[in-house]
């Protein structure tokens, strides 16, 4: 900064100053989910969407039951011998671990979520 008269002038003490202040700022990265945007842009291409809320939710159900019949298929697999009671608490014990990793998901998730968009 150099003084003229009563007029300041500000002379750059570098021909770059505000791109190296901008390399000295760590760079934010974009999610990985955005980043790889287009490979699931690829994927949905090749689903087909209900065409309708009640067969939206008709298919949700059936997905639901066939998905529950077949974790109870695998239980009973998995602990041959065991009665419907231990069957049962095998699988609110797998709910149970269910939660808690849904739990540590969504608190990464919302960390994530708030460094990138709020940051």
């Amino acid at each position: 900064m150099r003084v003229k008269g009563q007029v300041i002038v500000l002379a750059p003490t570098h021909r770059n100053s505000l791109e190296s202040v901008n390399e000295m700022m760590p760079k934010k990265q974009a999610p990985i989910w955005i980043r790889r945007l287009d490979v699931v842009k690829a994927e949905l291409r090749n689903v087909r969407f209900p065409k309708s809320a009640y067969e939206g939710s008709r298919q949700c159900a059936e997905l639901s039951e066939t998905a529950y019949r077949w974790l109870l298929e695998s239980l009973r697999e998995s602990n041959p011998g065991a009665g419907e009671e231990a069957i049962e608490q095998a699988r609110r014990l797998l709910a149970a671990r269910f939660s808690a990793a849904e739990l540590r998901h969504m608190k990464r998730w919302k960390k994530e979520r708030d460094r990138f968009f709020r940051g």
